[in-house]
């Protein structure tokens, strides 16, 4: 029943009902996830005219049907308010000719507010075929039941015991010779939500004479049972709770080949990811790529407590199914056909038909209901139906009709509300198919066609039918698409920031500056955010603790900035600033309020700068010279390793790099790891060094050895030094000049 009253529906108490764990690897009964994929493309899809509900705009086609009354705590006769209505159908969901009549059920509750909208009770509403269908034509027949359980077997059935409301349901016609009607629908109970069914006899007025209109024969009220609350594993079991957050509601019976199934909406159970954080880890509900996913639940996570966190958390709704058997027992719980895990906390209203080979369901939800932040998708008009579709029967592998689920969209903008749609199959070949719903939680609202095309559908929104009318055949009027709406600006959407604010643009959240009551102010993702720099327009800006951009001589941190006072708001400073980025503890270099690149003396050396972030280990180009900047963004000089080379950057505060020259401690092997390098090269022969010479191979110094040289033949001794005069080698006399020569003689 779904009041615009209540925008969180708290939970649907009443059981939760689960999917199981294995369903989403199981490649032949494998349940449809609703993945966050699928939401998100919705937003393009809102505002296409073939998804569209039709404008009423003509209060003529907005009565209230005549004659609905029920009494109030106190006795007094009250108007009833309408809310969720099914037809009578047949065992393949059309409609059906009830001995000349068309028949409508639907929850109803007392208009004076005396009780919560939720503790309804189901009437029923009767139209003559063959009169015309305005809404004058409806004929409302009273309570289904008298009394709560009205016609149950016996003391036993301890959830009928307990009742304290009826909800929506549905209705089949078994036998046309008949004058009983089996009604399957929800009880809303102190235990938890349950489905429920009964046997209701609804006869002539006058005697034998069906023209005498109808009337329900309370006395013939039979088999009032419970047919099923959750079995723990694939649906959770019925519970107390609020209204939303876990569910066992909306039975809609159909019959395949002669053999009944009920879908219904449900909660994940046991066997399956329950609400909470299974929600964010299961990556199979969302169908985007792995860096979005991560982002989003990035998101998610450090928005704990916000209704968004809320919304995804909380959502897990599923279109479950069930096997009767003949008495309306359970004969086989299957895995639900479609899981909202993560996207929406309820899929209500299910209805199921099969037509040219495919199954097609449909189910409704609030805008509100959706686990999405986009205003354009979840603010508080909106509602929505939703469509799969089976081409493997009943019991199928379902997927979203026109490639994201999305069927209808209503958010009527003169101020009128329909909800609750109900798709109805037609007995023909045609593949137009009647919306209802109902009207301002009070009447029935104006019928409408959709088109079905295999995977797809279009919403025929140039006309309506009168209201509740079940049928193509009566009085259509024209009308035309609703708009979307377009939110922009600071809207109250119950957030968990500032109030419950955020800045909206074109339905979307929006990050970055807009200028607001005298001054501009940041928001990320619509949340405003105070104390803190942000980037804009080339500039940087600082917002204070209320959020407004500062101006002046501002001091943040211990540090001393300047952002103008010409209405400008930009930081004009230069220097190293903190500025809260990502970057090396959150500093920056600034040059006139601009973000520099290229060298700045700081703190006893350059540093390179890139966009003003500190560029660590790297080569720097500047100048038309080479450098090299460390581990802490300093500029290096002497001799230094990287990368297992060696360089010289000099000693004389100069920093570039030149060419190595000379015997340099280099970290060889050799010769306590020095070597000899000219114009950067390791050098091969001798060198002239510390008052003599020194014979080097590949940079190293070659110790005791015959050298040859120059034409000549030299001696190098143990440490390396050319040897003069009369020299003992190997026994061996050898004399090698005493001129500073070195050469043999």
């Amino acid at each position: 029943m779904k009041s615009k009253f209540i925008i969180f529906k708290v939970l649907s108490a009443i059981i939760s009902i689960a999917v199981l764990g294995t369903v989403y690897s199981k490649p032949a009964d494998a349940s449809l996830h609703y993945t966050r994929a699928d939401l998100r493309s919705i937003i393009d899809s809102v505002g296409n005219s073939d998804f569209r509900a039709p404008q009423v705009e003509t209060d003529a086609l907005r009565k209230d049907i005549t004659g609905v009354t029920g009494k109030n705590p106190s006795g007094q006769t009250v108007r009833l308010n309408v809310g969720d209505t099914w037809h009578i159908q047949n065992p393949d969901g059309t409609v059906a000719n009830y001995h000349g009549y068309r028949l409508v059920a639907g929850i109803t509750w007392l208009s004076d507010h005396s009780t919560p909208w939720y503790y309804s009770r189901i009437g029923l509403f009767a139209q003559k075929i063959g009169d015309d269908q305005d809404i004058s034509s409806w004929k409302y027949l009273g309570y289904v039941f008298n009394d709560f359980g009205e016609g149950k077997l016996g003391n036993s059935d301890v959830p009928l015991n307990k009742i304290t409301a009826e909800w929506s349901g549905s209705s089949v016609l078994l036998n046309p010779n008949d004058d009983s009607l089996r009604f399957i629908y929800t009880n809303f109970s102190s235990t938890g939500q349950y489905l429920t069914t009964a046997k209701v006899s609804v006869v002539p007025q006058n005697g034998n004479d069906w023209n005498s209109g109808l009337k329900i024969d309370h006395s013939k009220t039979t088999d009032h049972k419970t047919v099923f609350g959750g079995d723990g594993s694939k649906y959770a079991k019925a519970a107390t709770g609020g209204i939303d957050k876990t569910a066992m509601r909306d039975p809609h019976i159909i019959y395949d080949n002669g053999q009944p199934y009920v879908v219904f909406q449900g909660s994940t159970g046991s066997s399956a990811d329950q609400a909470g954080e299974n929600n964010l880890t299961n990556r199979q509900y969302y169908g985007l790529s792995d860096a979005d996913y991560q982002q989003f639940v990035n998101k998610i996570r450090n928005q704990k407590g916000s209704d968004l966190y809320t919304r995804v958390l909380e959502s897990n709704s599923t279109i479950g199914i069930i096997k009767l058997n003949s008495d309306f027992s359970v004969n086989q719980v299957f895995d639900p056909l479609v899981t909202f895990n993560g996207t929406g906390i309820e899929m209500e209203r299910a209805n199921i038909f099969e037509k040219n080979g495919k199954w097609y369901i449909f189910a409704t939800s609030h805008g509100s209901h959706l686990a999405t932040q986009n205003k354009k998708i979840n603010h508080g008009q909106i509602q929505y139906m939703f469509g799969f579709v089976s081409d493997n029967g009943i019991t199928g592998n379902y997927k979203p009709l026109n490639g994201n689920g999305l069927v209808l969209a209503s958010d009527d903008q003169t101020g009128n509300w329909e909800y609750s749609f109900l798709v109805i199959p037609n007995d023909n070949k045609s593949n137009r198919f009647m919306i209802t719903s109902f009207l301002n939680n009070r009447t029935f609202a104006p019928s409408y066609e959709m088109e079905i095309n295999g995977n797809s559908t279009k919403i025929l929104n140039d006309k309506v039918f009168n209201q509740g009318a079940l049928t193509p055949d009566g009085k259509s009027f024209k009308t035309i698409p609703q708009k979307s709406q377009n939110f922009s600006g600071y809207l109250a959407d119950g957030s968990a920031d500032n109030g419950g604010f955020r800045w909206y643009e074109n339905n979307k959240l929006f990050t970055g500056f807009r200028y607001y009551m005298g001054t501009y102010y940041w928001f990320d993702d619509g949340v405003r955010q105070d104390n803190q720099f942000h980037e804009a327009w080339g500039h940087l800006y600082y917002t204070d603790a209320n959020g407004r951009a500062v101006q002046g001589d501002q001091v943040i941190n211990g540090q001393h900035y300047n952002f103008g006072n010409d209405g400008t708001y930009y930081m004009r400073s230069t220097g190293y600033f903190y500025d809260g980025s990502s970057e090396n503890g959150g500093y920056r270099w600034y040059e006139n309020g601009q973000l520099y690149t290229g060298f700045r003396y700081y703190m006893g050396t350059y540093y390179w700068f890139v966009n003003g972030v500190r560029q660590n280990a790297g080569w720097r180009q500047a100048w038309g010279l080479t450098y090299y900047t460390d581990a802490n963004g300093r500029a290096v000089q002497g001799i230094q390793i990287i990368d297992g080379q060696i360089y010289n950057f000099g000693t004389d505060g100069t920093y570039y790099k030149r060419p190595l020259q000379g015997y340099i401690a280099d970290g060889s092997g050799y010769n306590g790891g020095y070597r000899w390098y000219e114009n950067g090269q390791l050098f091969s022969g001798f060198r002239y060094y510390m008052g003599t010479y020194y014979w080097f191979v590949n940079g190293v110094r070659q110790n005791a050895g015959w050298r040859q040289a120059w034409g000549l033949t030299y001696y190098t001794d143990a440490n390396g030094r050319a040897v003069q005069g009369n020299q003992v080698i190997d026994g061996q006399h050898y004399f090698f000049g005493t001129d500073g020569t070195y050469y043999l003689r």
